[in-house]
């Protein structure tokens, strides 16, 4: 059943169990396609599976069928992609328009002043903040 299938990929992110949740996710995906926050669970395990081209497709996919109040996650999660490849600069392109998604969530900006710190760009990473 969908929920018990979703608490499933949930359960098994919270333990870290990074291939378990790419094969609960698919399993769910095979039934529910377009349920942008699980493939957004299976963009970030390949994250953390250093699979980007594929997080990149999935977390595309994400995007494209999430609905308008959580794009900000999925254009963050795109972010933390670019990141991982070492792009910061495309990484903050991905922050700024997650902030634009959502200008009353501050996730975003402290991910954004984190790359600028990242690069040593103090003034920056403080004006982000």
């Amino acid at each position: 059943d969908r929920s018990t299938l979703f608490q499933l990929v949930r359960e098994a992110e919270g333990r870290g169990e990074t291939g378990y949740v790419v094969l609960l996710c698919r399993m769910f995906l095979e039934r529910f396609p377009e349920h942008g926050s699980v493939l957004h669970s299976l963009g970030v395990a390949f994250i953390e599976l250093a699979r980007y081209d594929e997080a990149e497709t999935v977390l595309l996919q994400a995007l494209a069928c999430c609905p308008i109040e959580k794009k900000r996650i999925v254009l963050s999660g795109l972010g933390h992609l670019e990141e991982a490849r070492g792009d910061r600069p495309g990484a903050r392109a991905w922050f700024i328009k997650a902030h634009e998604a959502n200008p009353n969530n501050a996730n975003s900006l402290v991910f954004l002043g984190c790359s600028f710190f990242q690069d040593g760009d103090h003034g920056q990473a403080e004006q982000a903040h």
